[in-house]
Protein backbone atom coordinates (compact mmCIF):
# COMPACT_ATOMS: atom_id res chain seq x y z
CA UNK A 1 0.00 0.00 0.00
CA UNK A 2 1.04 3.73 -0.68
CA UNK A 3 0.48 4.24 3.13
CA UNK A 4 3.08 1.71 4.00
CA UNK A 5 5.66 2.18 1.46
CA UNK A 6 5.87 5.45 2.83
CA UNK A 7 6.08 5.01 6.30
CA UNK A 8 8.88 2.48 4.94
CA UNK A 9 10.72 4.82 3.40
CA UNK A 10 10.03 7.24 6.18
CA UNK A 11 12.01 5.20 8.71
CA UNK A 12 14.55 4.19 6.17
CA UNK A 13 15.52 7.92 6.61
CA UNK A 14 15.72 7.71 10.23
CA UNK A 15 17.81 4.55 10.30
CA UNK A 16 15.25 2.10 11.01
CA UNK A 17 14.17 1.06 7.64
CA UNK A 18 14.89 -2.54 7.52
CA UNK A 19 13.51 -3.07 11.06
CA UNK A 20 10.47 -1.42 9.98
CA UNK A 21 10.12 -3.61 6.30
CA UNK A 22 11.01 -6.58 8.48
CA UNK A 23 7.86 -5.81 10.98
CA UNK A 24 5.66 -5.13 7.83
CA UNK A 25 6.80 -8.37 6.34
CA UNK A 26 5.94 -10.22 9.50
CA UNK A 27 2.53 -8.43 10.35
CA UNK A 28 1.37 -8.87 6.33
CA UNK A 29 2.45 -12.79 5.72
CA UNK A 30 2.72 -14.29 9.13
CA UNK A 31 0.12 -12.21 11.17
CA UNK A 32 -2.31 -11.92 8.31
CA UNK A 33 -2.37 -8.06 9.41
CA UNK A 34 -4.17 -5.07 6.82
CA UNK A 35 -1.08 -3.19 6.18
CA UNK A 36 -3.25 -0.75 4.46
CA UNK A 37 -5.15 -0.04 7.65
CA UNK A 38 -3.62 2.81 9.70
CA UNK A 39 -4.47 1.37 13.08
CA UNK A 40 -2.06 -1.27 12.15
CA UNK A 41 0.33 1.22 10.62
CA UNK A 42 0.52 3.05 13.86
CA UNK A 43 0.92 0.08 15.85
CA UNK A 44 4.02 -1.07 13.88
CA UNK A 45 5.30 2.29 13.68
CA UNK A 46 5.12 2.40 17.37
CA UNK A 47 8.36 0.53 17.96
CA UNK A 48 10.12 2.84 16.20
CA UNK A 49 9.53 5.75 17.50
CA UNK A 50 5.69 5.94 16.06
CA UNK A 51 4.16 8.47 13.87
CA UNK A 52 2.27 11.55 14.55
CA UNK A 53 0.07 11.79 11.11
CA UNK A 54 0.26 8.71 8.77
CA UNK A 55 -1.79 11.62 5.86
CA UNK A 56 1.45 13.64 5.93
CA UNK A 57 4.01 11.06 5.95
CA UNK A 58 2.03 9.96 2.69
CA UNK A 59 2.02 13.50 1.00
CA UNK A 60 5.35 13.70 1.81
CA UNK A 61 6.35 10.27 0.00
CA UNK A 62 3.75 9.66 -2.56
CA UNK A 63 5.04 11.24 -5.57
CA UNK A 64 8.15 9.53 -5.22
CA UNK A 65 6.87 5.92 -4.61
CA UNK A 66 4.66 6.79 -7.26
CA UNK A 67 7.21 7.06 -10.01
CA UNK A 68 9.17 4.51 -8.63
CA UNK A 69 6.14 2.08 -9.45
CA UNK A 70 6.21 3.38 -12.83
CA UNK A 71 9.76 2.40 -13.37
CA UNK A 72 8.73 -1.13 -12.47
CA UNK A 73 5.76 -1.07 -14.46
CA UNK A 74 7.60 0.37 -17.42
CA UNK A 75 10.41 -2.85 -17.23
CA UNK A 76 7.59 -4.96 -16.89
CA UNK A 77 8.08 -6.28 -13.10
CA UNK A 78 4.72 -7.24 -12.14
CA UNK A 79 5.57 -8.56 -8.72
CA UNK A 80 7.40 -9.13 -5.88
CA UNK A 81 10.49 -9.96 -4.92
CA UNK A 82 12.50 -8.88 -7.82
CA UNK A 83 16.03 -8.36 -7.40
CA UNK A 84 17.84 -5.84 -9.85
CA UNK A 85 21.06 -6.60 -9.65
CA UNK A 86 23.49 -3.61 -10.81
CA UNK A 87 21.03 -1.45 -12.41
CA UNK A 88 21.09 -3.79 -15.30
CA UNK A 89 20.15 -7.56 -14.57
CA UNK A 90 16.40 -8.57 -12.94
CA UNK A 91 15.81 -11.64 -10.95
CA UNK A 92 12.37 -12.37 -10.28
CA UNK A 93 10.40 -14.73 -8.03
CA UNK A 94 12.12 -16.98 -4.96
CA UNK A 95 15.40 -17.75 -6.52
CA UNK A 96 17.91 -20.91 -5.29
CA UNK A 97 21.36 -19.57 -4.11
CA UNK A 98 22.62 -20.64 -7.32
CA UNK A 99 20.50 -18.61 -9.17
CA UNK A 100 21.92 -15.74 -6.95
CA UNK A 101 25.61 -16.58 -7.82
CA UNK A 102 25.19 -17.00 -11.21
CA UNK A 103 22.99 -13.47 -11.89
CA UNK A 104 26.12 -11.92 -9.70
CA UNK A 105 29.04 -13.72 -11.98
CA UNK A 106 27.01 -12.61 -14.92
CA UNK A 107 26.70 -9.05 -13.77
CA UNK A 108 30.35 -8.60 -12.46
CA UNK A 109 31.48 -9.80 -15.70
CA UNK A 110 29.15 -7.07 -17.71
CA UNK A 111 30.40 -4.08 -15.69
CA UNK A 112 29.88 -0.77 -17.88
Amino acid sequence: SLKAHSLLQHFQELGHGEAFCESLLRAYFLEARDIGDDSVLLSLSADFGGVVDISVIVSRYASMIEASQGDATAANIGGVPFYIINSKYGLGGAQSPQAFLQAFEVASKNKE
